[in-house]
């Protein structure tokens, strides 16, 4: 009943809202994040300074915090087990449609509205799921919300001008950044910081490719190499797919999987001679492909989660192992490895607070025994058919990087290494160590690990190998060309391994097909600004690489609590008690707060996560541990305080009362007492007896 005025300090820039449902919800958001629902609440908490959440502010909370005392204990623990899967992260996508209309009125072929309901008809699973060690959901899930828009007049013209004049000039292979800059200036122009997917499609371009009047087009990274693409994802929140261009093909070369063809993309010739974009198999084949996007590039499943964000130093200790010859030739360890990118790129994104350093070492083949063990253990040699004449096959080497890892893992604490720093007596760890083993090998040609790999990642070390310098296929087929690699630079290689390693990343060629239950390639984004794939050259990483690595680690620690906490409440669940019947007064009132501040907590970081704002999304979730242990302990105390009792079917309860089970008592300390005074007198008997028995009188002699 009372006027509340505040004065909001907004970090972000808040979007101009209009009536449109999709706008309402995400306005509803960014109010959750601005207007607490106490003020006092989110005073305490101090993200700026306190980055590591090193202090339990709970004490201070429950004393001055009126909403947090409020907090009454939950009753069924089955409920409070389930409420911990109920934690939804929202991400807004909006879709931009340029072209669209075969008419001159610019009048939108495709309703938006009906676009939308398609849009979450087809809505995938909003499960988040990690593949290994083995394949299992998070306890947090994600919420797409799609709103799809006309793109501006002045945006569509321009970008129709400008691919008109290219697709006149005859030029099938146009360089990105003729349109990608179009549309970063737009999405930089935008006053929301949603996701966003401008969709291309010109119908007077459409039809000038089908009647053969010009030739198709794709984009590349380079004007006169490299592969093309027809579909592209920016370094900020944006991608853009150009049903207009194309098809480009790409395929695997030895069996032809993977394939990207015409029918990869939704394309309007596919569907009969309808000339008509509001065609509904189309457009739910549009739908379709839009959520299959959304799972791979703006919110795509993970590798692995990795518990290492208290760490306040992250520590790449790249250990060289080169052969006699290339330690003769001096060639130097930073002409391995370009640093100063792996310093930009990973730097970047490292966690709030935490520091990027690097160690250098180098070990020489001939003189460590460990080293040829296991590059002996793991050398293997593999026979394969040529192509050309498949009756002639050809053996050669390679590394097996499953053994190889084996026998390192095995040896790492033998190698003659630099010490790391030594811990402090802080409680949290102080750093977390990554070596990366490199061999640097000059005696052998197109050595590569597992017979196509330059690197590869595991969760504990990142293995590479860079041998003379020659051209090797990558075993793929683009646009009627065979990209090769060069073996003497691995610099991509290592930093996409790094990417998988330390924030457990799946390639962006990559996605987790949860009914195989297996990772699988999709070689339509193997292109474009990723160093994971030979299809591209480039060495800067996408805002999906960025934002996923920014958001793995919130997670691990979010679903690390949930699952730590959810598990004492099982337990204690099977002793169907009262929580606060085996708990004090004092301890039920704090159980009940620090339940109450552990949802307030794993809101929040929801909620941040849905803006962006991973900062402040990664210092909640580092928070959680401190309700986390207390509510553990106090789970902990209820349990001790639980004992078992003895109840006969078929007898009143009355009978086991306290005057009854204290007279049962006295009864049961009689018959005790009287045992062991029979057992002694018996005892003394016997005694006696043997006493008279043995006893003989002397003769008289």
């Amino acid at each position: 009943g009372k006027l509340v005025r505040m004065r909001i300090t907004c970090p972000h820039v808040i979007p101009v809202m209009s009536g449109s449902p999709w706008r309402i919800l995400q306005m509803q958001v960014w109010l959750s994040l601005l207007i607490p629902s106490t003020p006092e609440l989110s005073h305490y908490f101090d993200p700026e300074h306190d980055k590591f959440a090193t202090e339990d502010i709970f004490y201070q909370l429950a004393a001055g915090n009126g909403e947090l005392a409020s907090y009454k204990p939950p009753v069924n623990l089955a409920e409070v087990s389930a409420s911990l899967r109920n934690f939804t992260v929202t991400v807004y996508v909006e879709v931009k449609l340029l072209g669209f209309s075969w008419d001159s009125t610019g009048q939108p072929a495709i309703e938006a509205s009906k676009m939308t309901d398609l849009l979450d008809i087809v809505r995938r699973d909003r499960a988040i799921h990690v593949s290994s060690p083995h394949h299992y959901r998070l306890a947090s899930s994600k919420k797409v919300v799609f709103h799809v828009t006309k793109a501006s007049k002045e945006l569509e013209e321009r970008t129709r001008e400008t691919l008109k004049a290219q697709h006149l000039a005859g030029k099938t292979r146009i360089h990105y950044r003729i349109l990608d800059d179009i549309l970063s200036e737009d999405f930089k122009s935008s006053p929301t910081s949603a996701f966003t997917v401008y969709l291309i499609a010109f119908p007077d371009i459409m039809k000038s490719r089908l009647k053969e009047e010009a030739q198709s087009y794709w984009y590349s990274l380079s004007p006169e190499s490299g592969c093309g693409t027809t579909v592209w994802a920016g370094k900020k929140r944006y991608l853009w797919i150009d049903l207009s261009a194309g098809p480009v093909e790409m395929s695997a070369l030895m069996d032809g999987s993977n394939l990207v063809n015409q029918w990869t993309l939704p394309r309007l010739e596919q569907y009969g001679n309808s000339d008509d974009f509001r065609d509904v198999e189309f457009m739910s084949s549009l739908a379709s492909f839009l959520n299959q996007v959304a799972e791979q590039q703006i919110f795509p499943s993970f590798q692995f989660l990795r518990p290492y964000t208290d760490a306040r130093q992250i520590i790449l200790q790249l250990i060289v192992i080169s052969d006699e010859l290339s330690a003769s030739a001096d060639r130097g360890v930073f002409h391995s490895i370009d640093w100063p990118l792996f310093r930009d790129t990973i730097g970047g994104l490292s966690l709030y607070g935490q520091k990027l350093l690097y160690k250098v070492a180098t070990l020489v083949l001939e003189s460590c025994s460990h080293c040829v063990a296991a590059f002996s253990h793991a050398l293997a040699t593999r026979v394969q058919a040529l192509k050309q004449n498949g009756s002639a096959v050809v053996t050669h080497q390679y590394l097996d990087s499953t053994e190889l890892h084996h026998w390192l893992a095995k040896f790492r604490d033998s190698f003659d290494l630099p010490p790391l720093p030594e811990s402090t007596l802080s409680p949290f760890k102080t750093y977390f160590a990554l070596p990366i083993f490199l061999f640097d090998l000059s005696g052998y040609h197109n050595l590569l690990l597992d017979d196509r790999k330059q690197s590869v990642a595991f969760e504990d070390m990142v293995i590479a190998v860079r041998t003379q310098s020659s051209r090797k296929a990558a075993g793929f087929q683009c646009t009627g060309n065979e990209p090769q690699f060069d073996t003497s630079d691995v610099t991509r290689p290592v930093l996409a391994s790094l990417l998988e390693s330390l924030y457990g990343l799946l390639p962006t060629e990559s996605f987790l097909n949860v009914a195989k239950n297996e990772s699988q390639l999709d070689l339509l984004w193997a292109t474009g600004l990723t160093p994971f794939s030979y299809l591209s050259s480039s060495q800067e990483i996408s805002f999906a690489i960025r934002e996923a690595a920014l958001r793995a680690p919130v997670f691990g620690n979010v679903e690390r609590n949930l699952r730590l906490v959810s598990e004492a409440v099982d337990h204690f669940q099977d002793f169907e008690v009262d929580i606060c019947a085996a708990l004090s007064k004092l301890d039920c009132a704090e159980f009940a707060m620090r339940w109450g501040l552990l949802h307030y907590k794993v809101t929040r970081t929801m909620s941040l996560l849905s803006v962006g704002n991973y900062q402040h999304s990664l210092y909640f979730s580092r928070s959680l541990r401190f309700e986390t242990a207390a509510l553990k302990y106090l789970l902990k105390e209820a349990e001790k305080s639980i004992y078992p009792r003895l109840r006969c079917d078929g007898v009143p309860l009355s009978v086991w009362s306290l005057p009854g089970v204290f007279l049962f008592s006295c009864v049961c300390v009689v018959v005790v007492l009287l045992v062991i005074v029979a057992k002694v007198l018996i005892s003394k008997t016997g005694v006696l007896t043997a006493a008279r028995t043995s006893y003989t009188k002397p003769k008289v002699i």
